[in-house]
Parts: structure tokens; sequence; C-alpha cells
């Protein structure tokens, strides 16, 4: 089996993203810490007028993401919690980027496969049409936790690994 990921510069990340972005896609991002990756999709949105949804899975508890409520007697329905129903995005076209992801607990993470699969939550929610996925993720070396694998992978039109530094991110922005 051959490289599932694509090693491109920063250019080349500003150049997916804005695609990504345009076209309702999902982008599987792994690069290293403080090189920009953040605050290029944060800018490409704004160039798109998208609105952007940034979700920190590393500061929420898998019971933020779901909340088990009873709808009727003897009857349980998987619902959005307040701060999925307030966060997640209603417009088609909108932009939901989970930051960190492999810093999350292993719950929540699996949590999120199956809107990074389906684009649900529960069965309460279900994002809009168009709606770009964006998952940021540092290397596995600097992360301890297991690497994402091919099935889930293959959810993402692109996945690529950002091969910059903090340097070309500092020049990237002075040539701006």
């Amino acid at each position: 089996m051959g490289e599932i990921y694509a090693e491109i510069g920063i250019k080349q990340f500003i150049e997916t993203v804005d695609y990504v972005i345009a076209n309702g896609m999902r982008l599987y991002v792994e690069g290293p810490p403080g090189i920009g990756k953040t605050q290029i999709i944060q800018e490409a949105s704004l160039r798109h007028n998208k609105k952007l949804v940034a979700i920190y899975p590393a500061v929420l508890d898998v019971g933020d993401m779901v909340t088990k409520i009873p709808i009727k007697l003897g009857e349980d329905h998987w619902a959005l919690s307040e701060v999925v129903a307030q966060e997640f995005p209603r417009e088609p076209g909108s932009v939901v980027m989970f930051d960190e992801f492999r810093h999350a607990e292993s719950a929540t993470r699996r949590m999120c496969y199956r809107y990074f699969q389906e684009g649900k939550i529960g069965s309460s929610y279900t994002s809009p049409p168009n709606t770009a996925l964006i998952v940021i993720s540092n290397p596995t070396e600097d992360v301890q936790t297991e690497e994402l694998e091919g099935p889930l992978l293959d959810r993402f039109d692109f996945r690529v690994k950002l091969k910059t530094s903090v340097a070309d991110f500092k020049q990237y922005l002075l040539e701006r």
C-alpha cells in the first residue's frame, strides 16, 4: 500500500484549504505545532466568507459532545448537548475545524469519528450541505496517541502532512 498522505509546503497547504472550503470537502492535516495551520484555516474561512466553527476536542469531555436524555418513559434518545447545539453550524457552506485532535481523550475522539464519517452527532444533528470539515493534528511522535486508521482516513478527500517550519510560516507572514 502506498503513502496515504501527500507531503506539502505552506503555499500548497493554503491552496488546498481554499479548495476544500470552496467545495465543502474534508481535509485531514498533520503538521508540527506553531507553523500556522489554525491561522491559515481561519484566514481562508474569512476569504471565502464562510462561518468557521472551531472545536477543540482536547478540552471537551465526551459528555460535552452528546447528552443522553429521556424522550418518553422507558426510551432514551441521544441528543446534542448545549455546547454542540450552540456551536455547530446550521448554515450550508460552513467550515468545521477540529483542532489538536490527537490531544483529545480516546472516548472524545471516538465520539468525533461518527461526525467525520457521517456528518452526524447523535440522532439530532446532521451537518448542513457543503460543510467543509478540517481536522488538524500534530505528528504522532509529538502526541502519545494512536494514528488514525486507513478506513477512517478514507473518509477525508485530502490527507496531508505539512512539511514546513516556524521560519517558513514567518516568511509567509512577511510576504503577505
